[in-house]
């Protein structure tokens, strides 16, 4: 049974969500984003926790999003501090240029540790190492610690020949986020 209101039973997969719709846009205001995540909690079967209390885990995890120095842009002039694998510099500097914002050091870090199992594809590598980032960043913020075997191992199906590992990682990560956006474009267009 789906529960409602401040008796609602945040699971791990729904804290996950919390967080990763906290920091996808912070530029959505906090009760939009509250009133989004309920009918997402709601639609995935989970409990759904009132407006306010939404907010408050929405304004804790956008305050700490920024504490952790691997969250800020990365440059070349980070690589005293954040040495990389020297080989992925060409890739990092292409990718930067493509993107509305920098890259981070975290997003740097692990291009840098997947680069060797990815180089041939440099889709999958960015889609790699956006998904590992993105985990890495919510179980900090959700305090526990960051298991990447379930990554590992779609790292290694991909090794391995399956080329649709990479993709199906990502969409898994973030197709919530996707549909959500879609169905908000066709609405949007149907005014």
């Amino acid at each position: 049974m789906i529960s409602r209101g401040k008796r609602a039973k945040i699971t791990p997969k729904g804290r996950e969500l919390i967080i990763l719709r906290s920091l996808e846009d912070p530029r959505i205001p906090r009760t939009i984003l509250a009133e989004q995540l309920q009918r997402e909690l709601e639609a995935s079967g989970e409990d759904v926790p009132q407006v306010e209390v939404l907010e408050r885990h929405i304004s804790k995890h956008r305050n700490h999003a920024t504490d952790n120095p691997q969250d800020k842009p990365w440059t070349t002039a980070t690589l005293d501090k954040y040495p990389i694998s020297p080989e992925v510099i060409p890739f990092l500097v292409n990718t930067g240029l493509d993107l509305p914002r920098p890259i981070s050091i975290r997003y740097a870090k692990w291009a840098s540790r997947l680069y060797a199992v990815t180089r041939d594809d440099e889709k999958s590598l960015a889609d790699f190492a956006d998904v590992y980032q993105w985990k890495e960043r919510i179980a900090e913020l959700d305090g526990v610690a960051f298991n990447s075997l379930p990554l590992d191992i779609e790292l290694m199906n991909y090794a391995m020949g399956d080329r649709e590992a990479a993709l199906r990682l990502f969409l898994s990560t973030f197709m919530s986020a996707l549909v959500r956006r879609h169905h908000e474009g066709s609405r949007s267009a149907k005014r």
